[in-house]
């Protein structure tokens, strides 16, 4: 009879270290769900693209930005080379290849453009993901709209060199009157 209650204390204790660890199961899910959601809202307040891709150039992640840029079409799980250019290896200089082989943020003077799906440049940089060993296991791409930006530079580079060409013209003007 001392056997049997033993056992039936040892099964209440196993029972009760089972729900105990089931709870902190479902604990740590709802942690890691609500990680997940709020890691996703942060990157889709950007309005800006931000794609997220492996060291294969997978596209891992894509913000509500960059969605839009290819017109609602989910390009997760797509090599960025064959979805941005249709190609079916890396580019040639490309900012992502360099990042991930350098470790190194890559922003250049000259910023890389591309061509956008509706006629837009983008500003390109490529981030490298850096885990706790100092291996590159991924980027973060982020892309710019830049349109806006070089039409008022173009618009300001014209208007400089009419103001200079009215300049001269003027002081040729007030040459001759003398």
């Amino acid at each position: 009879m001392k056997t049997t209650r033993m056992s039936k204390q040892k099964l209440k204790q196993i029972k009760n270290w089972c729900l105990q660890r089931n709870e902190e199961e479902n604990h740590l899910k709802s942690s890691t769900v609500e990680a997940e959601y709020w890691l996703h809202s942060v990157i889709n307040a950007i309005q800006d693209g931000i794609t997220v891709m492996d060291t294969n150039y997978n596209i891992l992640l894509q913000n509500e930005a960059t969605l839009q840029l290819h017109n609602g079409e989910k390009i997760t799980g797509k090599p960025c080379y064959k979805v941005h250019y249709g190609r079916q290896e890396p580019c040639e200089n490309c900012h992502t290849v360099e990042a991930m082989e350098t470790g190194q943020l890559v922003k250049k003077k000259q910023p890389y453009q591309q061509e956008g799906p509706s006629g837009q440049t983008f500003e390109v940089y490529a981030y490298p993901i850096i885990n706790e060993n100092g291996a590159t296991t991924g980027v973060v791409e982020y892309l710019r709209d830049i349109t806006e930006l070089q039409k008022r530079e173009q618009a300001l580079e014209q208007s400089e060199r009419l103001k200079a060409a009215v300049k001269g013209y003027t002081s040729k003007d007030r040459i001759g009157e003398r």
